[in-house]
């Protein structure tokens, strides 16, 4: 049949099941799960790597200095999550990987990030911030529990609540 299944703009905008797509590429779909596969068919070796998604903020040169450098605030990716109400679409959640250091001067060695996980209240317009692993490891909560301890093998481990804020350790 003539139904058009891809469209190219001028632009470079790539539509698969929309003749306007809204960014780079754009996939709409009417079945309840539109998706997305990225795939290697190579064999499990032990070391074998599938299908990866990069999210990357920066020139991706590797030709030693003089590049511009990610700065403290700048966030490398984010997954948005989106819902519909009946009135406005609306951001549901985030999953973010934010800067922590730099200075707009600084090598590789010196750009700590976060991952920060937002989500959104019942009452709320917009996602706020629940969880953030920090570039040490240390995993902070917003509502204050927190998990204290060695980890999960039994040696000294609990939860606790400190109020408005904490620390999962």
């Amino acid at each position: 049949n003539n139904t058009n299944r891809i469209t190219i703009l001028n632009d470079g905008k790539v539509g698969i099941g929309t003749t306007s797509p809204d960014n780079n590429v754009h996939i709409v779909s009417t079945s309840s799960e539109t998706g997305l596969i990225i795939q290697s068919n190579l064999g499990g070796t032990g070391s074998a790597v599938g299908g990866q998604l990069k999210l990357a903020l920066g020139a991706r040169n590797n030709s030693g200095s003089g590049q511009a450098d990610t700065q403290s605030g700048d966030v490398l990716g984010q997954i948005m999550f989106e819902g519909q109400g009946t009135d406005y679409s609306y951001q549901g959640g985030n999953i973010k990987t934010i800067v922590t250091t730099g200075d707009g001067n600084d090598n590789r060695s010196n750009q700590g990030t976060a991952m920060t996980f937002e989500t959104i209240a019942v009452g709320s317009v917009s996602p706020a911030e629940r969880m953030r692993i920090e570039s040490t490891g240390k995993i902070k909560s917003t509502k204050g529990i927190y998990f204290t301890g060695n980890g999960l093998d039994g040696n000294d481990t609990g939860i606790s609540s400190s109020g408005d804020g904490g620390d999962l350790r």
